[in-house]
């Protein structure tokens, strides 16, 4: 079931009459209930050596134990 955060941004980026849909069910949790985020917000032209960097630190921990999924936007 959607937030009320998520109805309000909705609201703006969303055509009229949009639908959520969930693929978990009804006693499953959300993976942002448990598990650690992170976000990191540079200059676009930085984006490429702040990645790099990240996944670097990431990797010298020992065997991954994590994703990473940048998302871009400018």
């Amino acid at each position: 079931m959607a937030s009320k955060s998520d109805n309000q941004i909705a609201s703006v980026a969303l055509k009229p009459g949009h639908k959520f849909i969930t693929t978990l069910s009804e006693d499953a949790n959300n993976t942002h209930e448990h598990v650690t985020q992170e976000v990191l917000v540079v200059d676009f032209k930085d984006v490429v050596a702040a990645t790099s960097e990240v996944l670097k630190r990431e990797q010298a921990k020992g065997p991954l134990k994590s994703e990473s999924f940048p998302l871009l936007s400018r």
